[in-house]
């Protein structure tokens, strides 16, 4: 188990926001908790909104649904940033303008932002972990997720290329993770590692 940080403890990211990108089933989520853990701040969840609005699914269609979680997603970010402390927000962030309304929210209450883009280069595993994601969610929960690798390979057609906006963006606060490369526990501790450097450097926007 990783040294966790006292509640008070003032460290370089404490008006940080760190915005998890990546595709269903790369494994995003669960370094974006191992990372929260060493970090001992909250993680916002996108999906986490999603899943609540499962009542009224049947009321709104699902563009609706995607847009409501969105909202309720950063304003909660919002909330937290009032506090202080990092932040960590974890959904796909595949459209560029998802990215500023975040940077604009950080802007707003003095933070910086950094991108943690997850990608798994290993097809075999990623399918691995869609299957076992499908098997371990709710149905009624699961049901706005790709459920298949055909499903999730839909999904990217449906994108058409918008979710590569950062190869385009020319950040510099980009933080590139191969999610199959090591334990989650070690890629945290890389990305803590990585956004001190970007901290001392000055390049988190």
């Amino acid at each position: 188990m990783p040294p966790r940080r006292p509640r008070d403890a003032i460290t370089p990211f404490n008006r940080l926001l760190i915005l998890f990108k990546g595709h269903p089933g790369v494994g995003k989520s669960t370094v974006a908790k191992a990372l929260a853990v060493r970090l001992r701040c909250p993680i916002i969840d996108k999906d986490d909104a999603r899943d609540s609005l499962s009542l009224i699914a049947n009321a709104i269609d699902s563009a609706g649904l995607n847009n409501l979680s969105y909202a309720i997603m950063w304003r909660y970010a919002q909330s937290q940033m009032a506090v202080g402390g990092p932040i960590i927000v974890d959904c796909p962030l595949a459209r560029q303008e998802l990215y500023e309304i975040g940077r604009a929210l950080a802007r707003k209450h003095g933070y910086s932002t950094i991108i943690v883009q997850c990608t798994l280069s290993d097809t075999a595993v990623w399918r691995t972990r869609l299957h076992s994601r499908m098997l371990q969610a709710k149905s009624a929960e699961a049901s706005h997720k790709p459920q298949t690798w055909d499903q999730l390979q839909h999904l990217l057609q449906r994108y058409n290329g918008c979710d590569r906006w950062t190869e385009d963006a020319g950040l510099n606060c980009v933080i590139d993770i191969d999610t199959g490369s090591a334990a989650p526990e070690e890629l945290a501790s890389h990305i803590e590692a990585s956004l001190l450097h970007h901290s001392i450097e000055g390049t988190a926007l």
